[in-house]
């Protein structure tokens, strides 16, 4: 496994080690290439795979996953959804919304967390560290942090050297391969207690 996946899969391995998604019902958003949706399943009562690029593998998800070097895991509790996230199309409580590396590709950043935050009890964030929100040098990257639904529970940090630290410096922007990246476990402010 290359270094960019293996820095995401250490970012799933850590939520599943402090038991975020255990027995929860988990919407892994933009799962890409659900190496991460599959290790959330180990733990997790349900897992819906949610990316519009799973489009033409909904059919053969199994396949997808051994496409992309994923093999003999627990694949019983995942459902594909190609398709953007909409948790009105979800039939299910959503316990907890996973934004790996997504929330900074979301056009409307305040207004997706919004909606998230009415939808679940937690959110597992991760996205690179930022000075300030908004545009870095990555055009790609709409905003990279704001969090004003969600009360945070915990932050860490992943060090581009694959260390989770409790504190860290901005070292860069998206685009260096050293890039810190912050991980955060939240509650929804609209969660009922």
């Amino acid at each position: 496994m290359n270094f960019p996946y293996s820095r995401h899969s250490q970012r799933y391995e850590y939520a599943c080690q402090k038991g975020y998604f255990k027995d929860k019902v988990v919407a892994d958003v933009g799962c890409g290439n659900a190496i991460g949706t599959s290790l959330i399943s180990m733990d997790a009562k349900m897992v819906f795979a949610i990316d519009p690029r799973l489009a033409g593998y909904v059919d053969k998800p199994f396949i997808y996953l051994e496409v992309c070097g994923d093999k003999g895991r627990n694949k019983k509790n995942i459902v594909w959804v190609a398709e953007k996230f909409n948790p009105q199309n979800i039939n299910y409580k959503i316990d907890v919304v996973t934004l790996v590396e997504v929330f900074e590709h979301i056009e409307n950043p305040e207004g997706f967390l919004k909606m998230v935050a009415t939808h679940c009890e937690n959110v597992f964030i991760t996205t690179p560290l930022a000075n300030v929100t908004g545009k870095t040098r990555n055009l790609a990257h709409v905003a990279e942090y704001s969090m004003k639904d969600f009360d945070i529970l915990e932050k860490k940090y992943q060090t581009g050297d694959m260390n989770i630290v409790d504190r860290a410096e901005f070292n860069g922007d998206s685009f260096d391969h050293n890039h810190t990246v912050q991980m955060v476990w939240a509650r929804s402010r609209y969660a009922k207690t």
